[in-house]
């Protein structure tokens, strides 16, 4: 059953605003079966994104609402993956598919309304992750204290055991 226009205007602002998102990667699904696009659906749920099927002429209409700049050379069927607020995460998940999945081709991306390539997506992805940055930077602060600490606490053990050394000697 074809759409009606006022749905498809409520779809064009709903791609709009996903377009918004800090970051969006666009997708060629062709050649997926509809297991495996329930199964990337569920995986990019379970993170706060989404995954849409679109029409091509829904997402120039959406993106010239957005501000965002689409490739000229957009063609075949297109689906976008949209949402969260981190475009590493995104990538990293849409990445891992591809690679499990070979049908699904990153084409390209959006972050920070900024039309960018596939190979940036994969650089993206190849990127640690949110938790594992803040891990490192807090490991990066807490070793010169934990040096400092083990440093001073060498020199009273140090003093420790050459006053027990000069007591022995003694008795």
């Amino acid at each position: 059953m074809a759409k009606t226009r006022a749905q498809k205007e409520q779809e064009v602002a709903a791609l709009a605003e996903g377009l918004k998102a800090p970051a969006a990667v666009l997708t060629d699904y062709q050649g997926l079966t509809v297991r495996d696009q329930q199964d990337l659906q569920g995986k990019l749920r379970e993170e706060g994104l989404k995954f849409i099927v679109v029409k091509q002429t829904l997402l120039r209409h959406a993106a010239k609402q957005a501000g965002v700049k689409l490739p000229d050379d957009l063609s075949g069927p297109v689906a976008l993956a949209v949402g969260g607020e981190d475009p590493v995460a995104i990538s990293k998940t849409i990445a891992k598919f591809a690679k499990e999945h070979e049908t699904l081709e990153i084409t390209g991306g959006i972050v920070d309304r900024e039309l960018v390539g596939a190979d940036l997506i994969k650089k993206y992805a190849a990127l640690p992750g949110r938790e594992e940055l803040l891990g490192r930077l807090i490991g990066s602060i807490g070793g010169p204290v934990r040096n400092l600490a083990s440093g001073l606490s060498g020199v009273s053990r140090n003093l420790v055991y050459a006053l027990t050394a000069v007591k022995e000697s003694k008795t």
